[in-house]
């Protein structure tokens, strides 16, 4: 071991690239595959190992709650939970704030498995108190026992109760967090068993006269081996208003494990991007190939400096096995060194990395100590510990010592290996360059996209979340008093989120944006015909929509597009330009279904059920972004909710922020993979750096030779550059024809792509050629200006 010491402090630069390359690739490995673990453990896990199925239509994963005492009569149906999250006001001591509430029949916390980790369970499944969870806890009663304390919960929302009602109930139970589950997060458990308010609400809703009921998602335990097909034909008679039955809605409940990887859009679920965990495990294997490579291309490398040592001790008794063992234990043991600082390095990256989280990756990143993650450590330390150093313990101990000591060895090296490393390496960088440049593109070609509105300057968005939503007239009349507003028009919805969906046509759906005429304007819908005056009562269509349905000046047939258009309009008013939805991609839940999704734009009779305020505001965005603030705190004051105006649920912002925020995700998507991107361009560049030195120091003879016989140093710059473009042009012929086809499958996603991306190859290659030469010219121009005597006196 001492012996490996002293040769690693000869060889400072190598030894130094490889353990960089070593530390930086397995860190994020690390990060990779704990997240990647979390991942397929939430989504191939089922609960108690149940038959666990979430009922209800692909496109409306949902029962009226009303409903589910019904469906426990089929057969099918061992057991089955109600569950709905919502956010409610909660009051405990001097903390008085909107938290996300997760409303379910008690027995759900069996059903998913949910650890109690204080507290009565019995009393929570018998509705004698709520429960919090763990960091809830600590928030709520910091440094205090929760269990038998009282908190209130509002029950804002609920209509028939009023907005300022508040009941107090007591904490029975602290739950785990649902960091590592496919719940959402949430911080009180509401069972519908303490018949509160909201709950009772739920429960006792029975509106068969008027249509339908409160809905909620549900879990049930069905028996084993259950026909779906069955069991959907009896379900679809007890469904309740909100499914349309003649459609035969396909089947009416989903396996627990095919919920996290869905298109489903269940509200208190977590559900992953399949794409982007495809894309981790790639990045993943892409760093832990490249770190092996690095490693391997530099081992064989300079080992050779070894085989003197290795010679001497065969021809000292040593065998072929135990100089093989040798080289191999000297390589876990500096591969086991460069992982503790690899882990070190991943808990303080890992912060960084989950801001940078996408929402496509629900689960945070995280370094997680467990045996498990010991384990897999050992493994993967095992393994890339022997396969970097296989080859060159193979072949030095398999050279006889004969050869090395007589100099026969080193006339017969060649750089055939290394050269093999330099290209996949190479390869594996012009692969992550194309899709790093190609996610950018796609982001700005979206961001960029036309929507067909044409809006005024400083429009300003805001509908509160549902609950708040029901009387916006007296909020609209004080924000008509700032003196920041230009003109107020009332709207529940804008081209890049409509709220209100209606049935179409056959395997169509209707989604429109009803507003009224000022806001109408205001957005700036380009009208392509006209059939009456933007006024009141007007239904104006898409080109899409006209196109799909026939209806057109000779053919107003109202009820042709708009089947629910009776009280609120009553004739055509036009056609517009189509409106283009931002988040439509392959994934859109009723894409899948076949579903054609055609938006358009109503202005009802009466603004009163309008939900959404649009106002035109003056240029200075932060001033009236607070004084806005103020006046929304100031009006909801009366229900104990500090501002309103930052709920995840609500909508609320100038559009272009709006707009951007639709496509924070994919930001952050496109963070992550360039930053990998990054870092194996970084890999690379680093074994061309000590390859090129390594490669420099074994030629520096025969270059002394041909400047004594007239060469120079640009001829011999030019001479060993070439050789290493000639390795980039053959990497770049490998692996451009796989960047297509990883290009081709990404676009695919997207109803809205970016065309010809023929000049992010050419920008590919051109990066590729850059670094390479920027990697090897300092060490070439070095070997190319040695002087000839000083190098041939070594001789």
């Amino acid at each position: 071991m001492k012996a490996y010491l002293k040769f690693l402090s000869r060889n400072k630069l190598y030894a130094a690239i490889m353990a960089a390359g070593l530390i930086v690739s397995l860190a994020l490995v690390i990060i990779i595959g704990l997240s990647v673990w979390d991942q397929v453990r939430i989504a191939r896990t089922v609960p108690g190992g149940r038959n666990l199925y979430l009922l209800g239509a692909q496109a409306d994963p949902s029962i009226e709650y009303r409903n589910a005492e019904a469906l426990k009569a089929l057969p099918e149906i061992q057991a089955i939970a109600a569950f709905q999250l919502t956010r409610l006001t909660v009051e405990a001591g001097d903390m008085n704030q909107q938290m996300p509430i997760l409303m379910a029949d008690a027995q759900f916390l069996d059903m998913l498995g949910v650890e109690v980790l204080s507290g009565s369970p019995e009393a929570l499944r018998a509705g004698r108190g709520v429960a919090l969870t763990r960091s809830s806890a600590e928030r709520l009663f910091p440094g205090d026992e929760p269990v038998g304390k009282t908190i209130s919960v509002g029950a804002e929302g609920y209509e028939s109760y009023g907005e300022n009602v508040r009941e107090q109930v007591e904490v029975v139970a602290v739950l785990e967090d649902p960091d590592r589950t496919i719940l959402k997060a949430y911080d009180v458990f509401l069972p519908f068993e303490s018949r509160l308010r909201p709950t009772k609400e739920i429960m006792e809703s029975d509106l068969r006269e008027r249509g339908s009921g409160f809905t909620v998602s549900a879990f049930a335990d069905l028996t084993p081996g259950a026909d779906l097909e069955a069991f959907s034909e009896k379900y679809l008679p007890l469904a309740g208003f909100h499914l349309n039955k003649e459609d035969k809605e396909g089947l009416m409940a989903t396996p627990f494990r095919d919920l996290y990887f869905s298109t489903l859009r269940v509200p208190a679920i977590k559900q992953g991007n399949r794409l982007y965990l495809y894309v981790l495990i790639i990045l993943g294997l892409v760093l832990l190939l490249s770190a092996i490579l690095n490693y391997m291309n530099l081992s064989s490398a300079i080992f050779g400096g070894r085989a003197k040592e290795m010679a001497t001790r065969r021809l000292l008794g040593d065998s072929r096995s135990r100089v093989f063992w040798r080289i191999i234990g000297e390589s876990l043991l500096f591969t086991l060194v460069c992982y503790v600082l690899a882990v070190l390095l991943a808990v303080a990256v890992v912060p960084f990395l989950d801001r940078l989280r996408p929402e496509g990756l629900p689960v945070g990143f995280r370094v997680a100590p467990t045996p498990g993650f010991w384990i897999l450590s050992l493994l993967l330390v095992l393994s890339v510990g022997c396969a970097a150093n296989l080859i060159p313990a193979s072949l030095l101990s398999s050279y006889k010592p004969v050869e090395v000591l007589s100099g026969n060895l080193r006339r017969r090296r060649k750089m055939g290996f290394n050269q093999a490393c330099i290209v996949i390496q190479s390869v594996l960088a012009i692969v992550l360059i194309c899709m790093s440049i190609t996610l950018k593109a796609q982001l700005n070609h979206l961001e960029r996209l036309d929507i067909g509105i044409s809006p005024q300057e400083h429009l300003f968005y805001y509908h509160p979340e549902h609950f708040f939503s029901g009387n916006m007239q007296p909020l609209a009349d004080k924000l008509a008093a700032m003196p920041q507003i230009r003109r107020i028009g009332y709207t529940d919805g804008i081209p890049t989120h409509i709220r209100s969906l209606g049935s179409g046509r056959s395997r169509s759906m209707l989604t429109v944006i009803r507003c009224d005429t000022t806001a109408f304007r205001m957005l700036g819908f380009r009208i392509r015909e006209t059939f009456s005056a933007v006024k009141p009562g007007t239904f104006w269509m898409t080109g899409e929509l006209q196109n799909f349905s026939g209806v057109g000046r000779d053919n107003p047939d109202l009820s042709l597009v708009y089947p629910f258009s009776q009280g609120t309009v009553s004739e055509i008013g036009g056609v517009i330009e189509d409106i283009k939805r931002l988040a439509e991609n392959a994934d859109d839940v009723y894409a899948r279904y076949g579903l054609t999704i055609i938006p358009a734009v109503a202005i009802p009779f009466s603004a009163e059920n309008l939900t959404g305020i649009l106002l035109q505001t003056g240029p200075d965005h932060k001033a009236f972004k607070r004084e806005f603030a103020r006046v929304v705190t100031e009006h909801f004051a009366g229900i104990g909710v500090p501002d309103l105006t930052i709920s995840e649920y609500n909508q609320v912002g100038y559009l272009d922020e709006i707009i951007a925020a639709d496509y924070a995700s994919l930001h952050r998507f496109v963070q992550i993979v360039s930053l990998f991107g990054l870092v194996a361009v970084f890999l690379a560049m680093l074994g061309l750096v000590a390859i090129s030195t390594w490669f420099a120091d074994q030629n520096s003879k025969g270059i002394a030779i041909r400047k004594v016989f007239g060469s120079d140093v640009r001829s011999e710059t030019w001479r060993t550059l070439r050789f290493y473009m000639l390795l980039t042009m053959v990497a770049v012929i490998i692996g451009i024809p796989v960047a297509v086809q990883l290009i081709r499958r990404f676009l695919e996603g997207y109803a809205e792509r970016i065309g010809g991306y023929g000049w992010i190859l050419v920008a590919a290659v051109a990066i590729s050629v850059a670094v390479s030469v920027a990697a090897v010219l300092w060490q070439t121009l070095k070997a190319a200006k040695t002087n000839p005597a000083v190098e041939l006196k070594k001789e």
